[in-house]
């Protein structure tokens, strides 16, 4: 015999549970993890044994570093954890880890790894050259052994960067040995100020060319010859020699402090004596160790020198320079605007969508290109700053999120200055819509590390953030290793300038309020990771409304079942019908396209 307590008794057992509770069982059964807080409060002594563990992971107990030099890389890293999307754990995968690294070696040096370029980032394959060389066994427990089944730790990550920058240092120690032997001295034997000055020199020569012998010993036979072919050797030379004054200011200091020169004994750093200026193969190794490091952002003049080459020839503020306006500077005497249109197309810094201008070269693309790094070694190259990462930094710092809302993300944007001139970016109402069109794509969400997001950044800052192209259409190869074509032909230039003057050109073409000057752009959405599982805003109490959902199921099939079977009339209760709310999931996989319904 049935009566109203049975179903009561339903009811009440749906709804006696604590909320809480309940929703976090209802995330469950739809696949949405919790965000697990273990491990996230760390006292200072836990959290230096994990960043000590992680280097010596990589290199090895001995490695050299100082607790100090681990949190000041942790520091720099924890904006952009922040914002990097994780697993249930806290963690991030190895796509993600490939992409903070290399960012902080941008930002921190200049420095571009070989393996972790933009362009490789979709290749679950490609790894660090300098890691797979030195630490194999590193890369084989850490970045394909557990971390790469259960996701990678902020500490993981310092760990990395931490053995990429002494392995970038003592990648100098090869070369060494050779200058050694061209100077008639042995790995033993001390050198005096002056030999230290010419060992550096050739350091440098070296460390430019490259694995170039034969030019090797011409430039260094021939000082003509090698003003000749570094315009500003004058200036790279006297880099070296500021390393030098470096180190030796650096150990005054040490050897006028007892409490830091028992701090220096722990670490390898030769053993220099300010008294008897001489040098052992120890110290040789720490100067060279830290030109790597340094060059880079010593190097920004001559990269600024260049941008404004560039800038000089967009009076329209597109980021775009006319193929034909750059050969022809280019055949006035400007040597570095030489590169082939399909090189230009190799690297990723042409435009070709225009039919008003033609084939234009993207200002931040081109300088950011492999063709204007300084430095080309097999493991890494130097190469000019990459100016977007400012503003992404500073939104990362705001937002704190893997995503930010239009309400968020369009007051900072509006707030950011270019120069020192303080230049304001190129938002305009077209663009704010276009951000919005994003968002709406992704639920009311804008994925700050997506590439819809970095094309939008890249309209607003036209002349700093690059064009971000789909996957494995550009590439980072050295103009040698493109081949011969990589320069221009006069004839070629020549070519360009002609069919360039017979283009129709457009005064307001880069007033940013048509969709002419944004010929370029592409709905196609890539992420770095799988985003799935972040709700939208407008569900983010979807636990609270799914469990409502349950209950009212639950209260509508027991009046049903308790009408059927007792008989009881339940005409006050209405007819319902419960459609499923669309929702829009963008998901990475292995980093193939995504397609929104």
């Amino acid at each position: 015999m049935c009566s109203t307590s049975s179903f009561l008794v339903l009811f009440l057992g749906l709804v006696s549970c604590p909320l809480q509770s309940c929703a976090e069982n209802a995330n469950n059964h739809l696949g949405t993890p919790r965000r697990s807080t273990r491990g996230a409060v760390k006292g200072a002594n836990s959290l230096r044994n994990d960043l000590h563990d992680a280097v010596s992971a990589a290199l090895g107990d001995g490695h050299g570093f100082n607790q100090g030099r681990l949190l000041d890389i942790r520091r720099v890293l924890q904006p952009m954890w922040s914002s990097t999307l994780k697993n249930s754990d806290g963690r991030i995968d190895r796509r993600l880890l490939r992409y903070i690294v290399n960012r902080y070696f941008m930002q921190e040096h200049s420095i571009s790894m070989v393996g972790l370029e933009p362009e490789s980032m979709n290749s679950s394959r490609s790894e660090v050259a300098l890691l797979m060389k030195h630490a194999p066994m590193y890369v084989k427990s850490v970045l394909e052994g557990t971390g790469a089944q259960k996701g990678f730790s902020l500490e993981d990550a310092v760990g990395m960067v931490a053995a990429l920058e002494r392995l970038v240092g003592d990648s100098g120690s090869e070369v060494l040995g050779d200058i050694y032997k061209s100077m008639s001295r042995s790995l033993t034997s001390s050198l005096t100020r002056r030999d230290l000055s010419l060992a550096v020199r050739k350091y440098m020569i070296r460390w430019m060319i490259g694995d170039d012998s034969e030019a090797v010993e011409m430039l260094e036979a021939n000082a003509t010859l090698l003003e000749v072919s570094f315009a500003d050797w004058g200036v790279i030379e006297n880099f070296g020699e500021g390393r030098i004054s470096t180190f030796i200011h650096e150990h005054q200091l040490r050897a006028a402090s007892p409490s830091a020169a028992a701090a220096a004994r722990k670490r390898p750093h030769g053993s220099y004596n300010p008294l008897q200026e001489k040098f052992d193969f120890e110290d040789i190794e720490a100067i060279v160790g830290s030109i790597a490091t340094t060059f880079g952002p010593f190097w920004e003049t001559e990269c600024a020198s260049i941008k404004d080459l560039l800038v000089a020839m967009d009076p329209d503020f597109t980021g775009r320079i006319k193929l034909s306006t750059f050969y022809n500077t280019a055949m006035n005497g400007e040597w570095r605007f030489s590169e082939s249109k399909d090189y230009l197309r190799e690297l990723g810094a042409l435009d070709e969508s225009s039919a008003w201008k033609g084939p234009q070269v993207i200002i931040p693309n081109y300088l950011q290109g492999a063709s204007n790094c300084i430095v080309h070694t097999k493991h890494y190259r130097v190469c000019c700053a990459h100016e977007c990462e400012t503003f992404l930094q500073e939104l990362e710092l705001v937002i704190g999120s893997p995503v930010g809302s239009v309400e968020q993300i369009l007051p900072v944007v509006q707030e950011m200055t270019v120069n020192l001139s303080d230049e304001t970016s190129k938002l305009t109402t077209a663009l704010a819509s276009q951000l919005r069109r994003i968002s709406e794509t992704h639920g009311g969400q804008v994925p700050l590390h997506g590439r819809l997001f970095a094309q939008w950044l890249h309209y607003v800052f036209p002349r700093e953030c690059p064009y971000p192209h789909k996957a494995g259409i550009a590439s980072m190869q050295a103009p040698l290793e493109f081949g011969d074509s990589y320069l221009a032909s006069k004839e070629d230039m020549e070519d360009h300038v002609a069919e360039g003057e017979k283009l129709t050109d457009s005064s307001h073409i880069g007033d940013g309020e048509g969709d002419a000057w944004m010929s370029q752009w592409s709905h196609e959405e890539e992420l770095l990771s799988d985003y799935a599982h972040l709700s939208a805003p407008w569900e983010g109490h979807r636990a609270f409304f799914v469990l409502m959902l349950l209950v009212s199921s639950a209260i509508v099939g027991g009046l049903k079942w308790f009408r059927r079977d007792c008989g009881k009339a339940t005409s006050f209760l209405p007819t319902a019908t419960t459609e499923r709310s669309g929702r829009h999931f963008f998901s990475s996989g292995a980093a193939s396209k995504e397609h929104f319904v």
